[in-house]
């Protein structure tokens, strides 16, 4: 089984920072990002949940400063392209959930693309659902 709590206490940062819809969250290594925390309105519970089995994550408020700033205007209402280029772990996901994801964000700005079309792009036409 894997042990991803174990593999969190190898030199994780975090860092949460206000955005106009609330309080925003990010943690990883070095530059390779392992969770986002959708804004909310209360910075312990942004916090309590993205830290879950990272207890040993060292807050950085320089952590990805770029990536800060683009999700900043991203929620003032600006068009920002979050490139694919951003290294992202997805270890701890299962094969379906990673292919979903990295499908996504292949979607380009402005673009949409229905369920049942991102499914058929992972080779699962039916699960679409899920």
């Amino acid at each position: 089984m894997y042990d991803f709590a174990k593999k969190m206490k190898k030199n994780a940062n975090y860092v949460i920072f206000p955005v106009k819809w609330g309080y925003f969250g990010i943690a990883g290594r070095e530059k390779c990002l392992l969770r986002t925390c959708l804004p909310g309105p209360r910075y312990q519970e942004i916090k309590a949940c993205l830290l879950k089995n990272m207890p040993l994550a060292q807050f950085n408020r320089f952590y990805v400063e770029q990536l800060q700033e683009q999700i900043v205007a991203y929620f003032d209402g600006a068009a920002v392209d979050f490139t694919p280029d951003i290294p992202v772990d997805l270890s701890e996901l299962r094969h379906f959930q990673t292919a979903v994801l990295t499908a996504c964000r292949q979607i380009k700005l402005g673009r949409t693309i229905t369920y049942a079309q991102l499914a058929k792009e992972v080779g699962k036409p039916n699960a679409a659902r899920a």
